[in-house]
């Protein structure tokens, strides 16, 4: 199914065209690498792609030579070394030239911080051409010896409860910070009756106390037998103390059950009233929730309470995002406390405290998936108001509730929730806030908040989309084009920023790259039939305004 804001849709028939240049090669040039973070001694697949319309056979003969015979490896630089080059492969459909070739390349430095540049020349009637990859950022690390101990101690966990007479089970991840204790997300064990943890071995054990609980921060601290964990061999893990920013960043959770290590960057903390939330790119999924993000040494930077992974979903970009939590204050208070209490009375003590608390329960109630027939969440979003209105500074708890209030229809007070949390310096609201604006038109407004998140990490290229969408609404085709071209370096086979790539053409009387974008889209043909409509029929392309000319004023 193609999903484009309405308001772009509706522009590209009205917009203005700018004339097209005298490139005879005519070519884009699409790359990517694999993964932006590997260990030294590691690989990375660069896979690098040539989309040309040339306009003469002597062009083309050029383009294909200097493709095959391109010497990459002596462009990459230090702290890189090619391992291997595939032969080069070329696809003509009519005179829509493909060009394909996959270098790997063996990092062999920690001081490399990105895949640099590469540029191909092409000498056509005398003359030299040039295409060019985008410089690839890339993160290095050496060893994860001490993240596989680390991993050891974390485990699966499943909370089990009941929700207006409906039974649930919520599935998570833990991790052992005590002979006694398991940190796990606060989402996790909300409106739970008690845990069950799977120990290393597959042992199960079922407890129903906790030490302490901060909603605010979305964290738990489980009261584990402490027996139980020293017959489990489950070793206590260690917080991190103050460490710099950037680096890499590891994920060791049990999605599906089944444990998973995922390797990805690191950025910038968020840094809100008094919270700080740990950032970065590991693909994170149901389970792995509760789970520690840690650094290279396997200590514990945060506890993972949410992101946004879509490998493998059609027409949504695949950038993934992980954000961990603060433990620091739960387990202070567990360090202090004199004893443990049953999970459900202190779950319901900390409900009639905190707003924070009333906010996860009234989610938790709305995404319990069984139902009865004469279930009502009228009461649960009436919670979830409430609690907004009681913490209007809080901009994770807005944020949380914003996005629950869209998905129920409240849109109005969704977008007010996930405006005051960007206020407050809460990233993924002005991403989510942004959205909003471009589905209702408001693209300038759109253009400038997808401009603002897309400063921060893991949101660059989600944004970058955004920002295209907005700016080919706008008529701003230079910028748009800049825009899809980044997205396009990140996912080169991201169908509908080829389909807007191919508006931007023909808006700029470009048909001949705009048709070649088609037969890029061939695999996705609900997206090619969709760019060739005005291909084809003139009537529905962008009109042409020839420039007018140019007099002396006195």
């Amino acid at each position: 199914m193609i999903r484009l804001s309405t308001a772009v849709l509706a522009v590209l028939l009205v917009a203005p065209a700018v004339a097209a240049t005298g490139d005879p090669l005519r070519a884009q040039m699409f790359s990517g690498v694999d993964r932006e973070a590997v260990e030294v001694g590691g690989l990375i697949e660069v896979n690098i792609e040539v989309l040309a319309v040339p306009a003469t056979a002597e062009a083309r003969r050029a383009l294909a030579a200097a493709f095959g015979s391109w010497d990459v490896g002596r462009q990459l630089g230090d702290g890189l070394a090619l391992a291997r080059d595939s032969a080069p492969m070329e696809k003509a459909t009519g005179d829509i030239v493909e060009l394909q070739r996959r270098v790997i390349v063996r990092v062999t430095s920690d001081a490399v911080d990105a895949v640099p540049g590469l540029r191909l020349d092409v000498v056509v009637g005398g003359r030299r051409w040039s295409l060019a990859t985008r410089v690839h950022p890339i993160r290095t690390y050496v060893g994860d010896a001490a993240v596989g101990a680390a991993e050891r101690s974390v485990v699966a966990i499943t909370a089990e409860g009941e929700i207006d007479g409906v039974g649930f089970e919520r599935i998570g991840s833990a991790f052992a910070v005590g002979d006694d204790a398991l940190v796990t997300a606060y989402h996790v064990v909300v409106s739970a009756r008690r845990v069950r943890v799977t120990l290393p071995g597959g042992r199960e054990v079922s407890i129903n106390r906790a030490w302490a609980l901060d909603p605010v921060r979305d964290v738990a601290v489980l009261h584990l037998p402490a027996e139980v964990g020293r017959r489990a061999g489950l070793r206590p893990l260690v917080i991190a103390p103050d460490v710099a920013e950037g680096g890499v960043a590891f994920t060791a959770g049990w999605p599906a059950g089944v444990q998973r290590r995922t390797v990805a960057a690191r950025f910038s903390d968020l840094v809100l009233d008094g919270q700080r939330v740990r950032m970065a790119a590991n693909a994170v999924q149901p389970g792995d929730s509760g789970g520690p993000l840690l650094d290279e040494a396997g200590r514990v930077l945060g506890v993972v309470v949410s992101g946004r992974q879509t490998g493998g979903v059609p027409d949504l970009l695949d950038e993934a995002i992980s954000l961990a939590s603060d433990p620091g204050p739960a387990l202070g208070r567990y360090q202090a406390a004199e004893g443990s209490a049953r999970l459900t009375s202190a779950l319901a003590e900390i409900t009639r405290m905190l707003p924070a608390a009333r906010a996860h329960a009234a989610v938790g109630a709305i995404q319990v998936p069984a139902r009865r027939s004469d279930w009502d969440q009228r009461s649960h979003i009436s919670l979830l108001c409430e609690a907004l209105r009681q913490s209007p500074d809080d901009a994770v708890l807005q944020y949380t509730a914003g996005m629950m209030l869209e998905e129920v229809g409240e849109v109005g007070l969704a977008a007010g929730a996930l405006d005051a949390s960007r206020r407050a310096g809460y990233v993924p609201a002005g991403y989510s806030l942004a959205h909003h604006l471009l589905s209702r038109g408001e693209l300038a407004a759109a253009v400038g908040l997808f401009a603002e998140t897309a400063t921060a990490g893991p949101y660059r290229r989600l944004s970058a989309f955004g920002q295209a969408q907005a700016l080919v609404g706008m008529g701003r085709y230079p910028a748009a084009e800049r825009a899809l071209e980044a997205v396009l370096d990140h996912d080169a086979r991201f169908a509908p920023a080829l389909y807007l790539l191919g508006i931007v053409r023909l808006a700029q009387g470009r048909v001949d790259e705009a048709r070649a974008l088609s037969v890029r889209l061939g695999t996705r043909p609900g997206w090619a039939d969709a760019l060739r409509l005005p291909i084809e029929a003139e009537a529905l392309r962008p009109p042409r305004i020839e420039p007018l000319p140019r007099v002396a004023l006195r």
